[in-house]
């Protein structure tokens, strides 16, 4: 079905919302989403659609989509599949813009159930006798900040703007549970977020079609994430990906034969040759995510280093309070394909004013128990404005005195005399830190990531100071080896964007 991308916006923006199966019972997929809706503060009008036509969480109800009063931009379908296709055909008759399709037994069950197939076949049959796109069957549903839109099944909270709002996400998820997961996991830890569509079994609508509207149309969104089971028009995706000039952030899924094969029978996917989509990855600049916790990690990568702290080259340093910190740091620093910077005279000068003299003179930098604990942001600055440095992997004593407020040391601290730890002080030196790493950041353009276990993507919070350093500008990972890993793939794809430079 052809279609102007730009026509998505009303899928996003609705001004209308028609939920078709509403139901108070929460129990419920209707109930569901019609909650998830009114939570979330949609800015449009929300017309419920059920048989019985009652009041519904204070909205009047109406017995079919015919009966409603109003145009709809966009309704979400939730009843049982066998009754989807006459429930659809109403919507077509209407006129509505969108149809999402959250109700499940369609193409996926095909393996073992040939209706599923059939159903699916009319859906879009029905669909194309007007101008009513559909998103889905087998999907979850769609979320903008922008309308405050949470029209999804399961229980979801629509993440705010505020944190990195001049910096934000679209999620396009052939797993609708992937995308709720990271909807949450970016908003939790300080990932700006503009939209998330579940794409389910991508009857019309698909992935490549939301990467194209994210990428090119769509002015809300800065940074893409994607989880990919496997791509229905390939030749499209090529052609969209060498226009887009957005990060394109990919998890794919059934890259094995298992994973193919329950690709199959959750979307009706076809996976693909791991190989095929290592290469097409790779020849576009597209960064693939090894887990799900490295589609927010990257994301939050971006976010920081797209303020032009992009890596100029692979040199980089490292430096720890400690030689065997330094020593795991420098292995997969060179096993992920990081080049060790050779330090210049002048930036070892520099060091032996401040460490002592037994330090080995080199990188990584072994601040070799130093009790100067000004050492650890001085140290940071001489790297920042070292020339033969580009990155910098600092271990810096974060969060030390939230780790004293946990119950178990509590107790042991507690046996001992009064005021031996103090972790108010511990607090005090944490913040000059942080507003040092502040200063530095801002004056500097290297990319500079502190690896803390602090912080991890799947923690349901984090402690204040990471996000401190965060929001300064420093990239915060949860170790050195997902520094390393990670950093490699953001190198890759600024050296991807040079040479397309050079090519225009």
């Amino acid at each position: 079905m052809d279609y102007n991308p730009e026509e998505l916006h009303s899928l996003f923006n609705p001004k209308s919302v028609a939920i078709i199966g509403a139901s108070k019972n929460q129990t419920k997929v209707g109930g569901q989403v019609l909650t998830n809706m009114l939570l979330g503060g949609y800015i449009g009008k929300i017309f419920p659609v059920n048989p019985k036509g009652d009041i519904i969480l204070d909205h009047q109800s109406y017995k079919s989509i015919k009966k409603v009063p109003e145009s709809i931009d966009l309704s979400l379908i939730t009843v049982p599949n066998i009754k989807v296709p006459e429930v659809l055909e109403e919507c077509v008759e209407e006129n509505v813009k969108f149809v999402v399709i959250i109700t499940a037994g369609f193409k996926e069950i095909g393996p073992f159930n040939k209706k599923g197939i059939d159903l699916q076949n009319e859906l879009l049959k029905i669909a194309k006798k007007g101008n009513t796109r559909l998103v889905g069957p087998n999907c979850m549903g769609v979320a903008s900040t922008q309308t405050r839109l949470l029209a999804l099944m399961g229980w979801a909270v629509l993440p705010t703007k505020q944190a990195n709002d001049n910096l934000k996400v679209s999620i396009t998820s052939q797993s609708g549970t992937w995308g709720v997961v990271t909807m949450r996991s970016a908003s939790i830890h300080g990932l700006g977020f503009s939209k998330l569509v579940s794409n389910g079994n991508e009857a019309d609508l698909k992935l490549e079609d939301f990467v194209e509207y994210f990428g090119l149309y769509d002015n809300d969104t800065d940074i893409i994430l994607c989880f990919m089971e496997g791509l229905r028009n390939g030749k499209k995706f090529k052609k969209i990906a060498a226009e887009i000039n957005k990060p394109i952030i990919v998890l794919k899924g059934g890259k094995t034969l298992a994973g193919s094969k329950a690709a199959s029978s959750h979307t009706g996917s076809i996976a693909g040759s791991r190989k095929i989509y290592d290469s097409l990855f790779k020849q576009y600049g597209i960064i693939q995510a090894d887990n799900s916790t490295d589609l927010v990690d990257l994301g939050r990568a971006f976010s920081v280093l797209m303020k032009n702290k992009m890596p100029k080259s692979r040199r980089t340093a490292i430096y720890s309070g400690g030689g065997g910190a330094g020593v795991l740091t420098a292995d997969f620093c060179a096993e992920a394909g990081l080049e060790i910077a050779k330090l210049s005279d002048e930036t070892i000068e520099k060091l032996d004013k401040l460490l002592p003299p037994y330090w080995p003179k080199s990188n990584p930098v072994d601040l070799v128990a130093t009790r100067n604990l000004g050492a650890f942001t001085q140290v940071l600055k001489i790297l920042s404005e070292a020339p033969e440095i580009d990155i910098i992997i600092a271990s810096l004593p974060l969060g030390i005195s939230s780790q004293l407020k946990q119950s178990d040391i509590q107790s042991i601290l507690k046996q001992l005399p009064k005021n031996l730890f103090r972790p108010d002080v511990l607090e005090a030196f944490e913040d000059t830190m942080v507003g040092s790493l502040k200063r530095i950041a801002k004056h500097s353009n290297k990319t500079i990531v502190c690896p803390t276990s602090l912080y991890h993507a799947d923690l349901p919070s984090e402690p204040e100071i990471v996000k401190k350093t965060y929001e300064s500008g420093v990239l915060i990972l949860n170790s050195s080896y997902d520094a390393a890993r990670l950093l490699v793939k953001i190198v890759e794809y600024s050296e991807h964007l040079e040479k397309k430079k050079k090519l225009k």
